[in-house]
């Protein structure tokens, strides 16, 4: 009967160490990469809930990767990498793992963002190369799509013949959505604008646009229209520029500033400039570049209009927005820096202070397992020596109470051991 009691008193003990240290989220994670792909602004939601400190490095890996994941998918800004670093670093090290070629294609959106387009190049180039190994079809097009971008600064007659690799891709898989299938067309009819082969891009717009029809999606049509506006100004046809800019125009949200300023270009080209002037007027510009844009356009219609004055106004207020935004970027660098840097020590000082409760830990968890054994051996073998026991008792009170502290049992309804130590003397 002591013995049982014994052995219940360390299951007692044991239990909650191992439910507190070693309690999962593999799960949580799991659910949340799921609803990373179409349902981003949940995953964020649910992301939020899951607390950072208690996961392990591997699955805050995970948990960075998913988090940057999501924000992408949600359009938000992911030009900031205190979180897919870690992510890369850790899976940069553990190549092996599924999730190693996503971490990569992740890593180099962020450094295309940031203009770092070699090191967005290298990322891009090896999570495409191992996504075509696995046959990881939407690792494929999101990893060629990006490097399609790329090349267009490095290279862009490499860039177009990924771009039409991109194409064939989706000629192969009839199976894959054909609005992404538009969004490739015109990825290579851009491509083709680049190296100056104006009358092919004309030709991949046009499929684009037979592919938008059937589709039958506003967006898409007016983006296929938008471009197809652009190509016609540049080979010079401006009626069928601005035959296409209204198009595209008419298919978007009258606020949607890039699909407005395209509009404006194609009236400005055909010295409509009222008209032009009041569609820049009624934008309300987010970004800094439509800003400048629309500061650029204003520029030129002034030059036109032969109102120096007010051109040289526009310029003045573009020349301003430029500082600013520079300002704010340098102020934006070194926030994130310092915040990186105290992120780091606070890590550190935790690391510090987990480290060396792990060892009085283990070395609690030593003791007591031979305070156990001496005593099954000296004390629980001879049944009428119980006020051997009952001296040793206080000592285990003593070791258990400092047990517990280290353990951080807050929950009233455990049972303290010395408890039931006290009921084994009992006994």
């Amino acid at each position: 009967m002591r013995k049982v009691t014994l052995y219940m008193i360390l299951a007692f003990m044991v239990a909650p160490i191992f439910v507190s240290c070693y309690q999962s989220h593999k799960k949580e994670l799991g659910v949340a990469y799921a609803l990373a792909e179409t349902e981003p602004d949940s995953a964020l939601a649910f992301l939020n809930h899951i607390e950072q400190r208690k996961l392990s490095e591997e699955d805050m890996a995970k948990y960075a990767l998913i988090y940057y994941m999501a924000q992408d998918k949600s359009g938000l800004n992911v030009d900031n990498d205190s979180l897919i670093r870690i992510a890369y670093d850790w899976y940069e090290e553990h190549q092996n793992d599924s999730l190693y070629a996503t971490a990569l294609y992740y890593m180099g959106e962020y450094y295309r963002l940031v203009d770092s387009i070699v090191l967005a190049k290298a990322c891009l180039e090896k999570s495409y190369n191992l996504a075509k190994k696995k046959d990881d079809d939407y690792l494929i097009s999101l990893s060629l799509d990006k490097l399609v971008r790329v090349e267009g600064e490095l290279n862009p007659h490499k860039a177009m013949k990924l771009a039409r690799n991109l194409v064939e891709f989706y000629d192969k898989r009839p199976q894959l959505p054909l609005k992404n299938k538009v969004y490739a067309r015109l990825r290579l009819s851009t491509s083709l604008l680049d190296i100056d082969s104006l009358h092919s891009a004309l030709d991949e717009n046009l499929l684009a646009l037979n592919d938008a029809k059937a589709l039958k999606n506003k967006e898409v049509m007016s983006d296929v229209c938008q471009d197809l506006a652009f190509v016609y100004g540049e080979l010079g046809k401006k009626d069928s520029s601005l035959y296409y800019a209204k198009i595209a125009s008419s298919q978007r949200n009258p606020e949607d500033v890039t699909c407005q300023l395209e509009l404006a270009f194609a009236f400005y080209d055909v010295d409509s400039l009222n008209e032009m002037f009041a569609i820049l007027n009624n934008l309300s510009p987010k970004s800094r570049e439509d800003k400048n844009s629309i500061l650029y356009l204003k520029t030129l219609g002034a030059i036109k209009n032969k109102n120096i004055n007010l051109a040289i106004c526009y310029t003045d207020s573009a020349s301003d927005n430029y500082e600013n935004a520079y300002r704010k970027a340098v102020q934006g660098k070194y926030n994130y820096y310092a915040s990186y840097i105290n992120n780091v020590k606070e890590k550190a000082e935790l690391k510090g202070k987990a480290k060396m409760q792990r060892w009085v830990l283990l070395r609690s968890l030593l003791l007591l397992i031979s305070l156990l054994i001496f005593s099954k051996i000296y004390f629980f073998d001879v049944s009428d020596n119980l006020s051997n026991f009952q001296i040793l008792a206080p000592y285990m009170i003593i070791l258990f109470s400092g047990f517990r502290k280290i353990i951080h049992i807050r929950d009233p309804k455990v049972p303290f051991l010395p408890v039931l130590l006290h009921r084994a003397v009992l006994l």
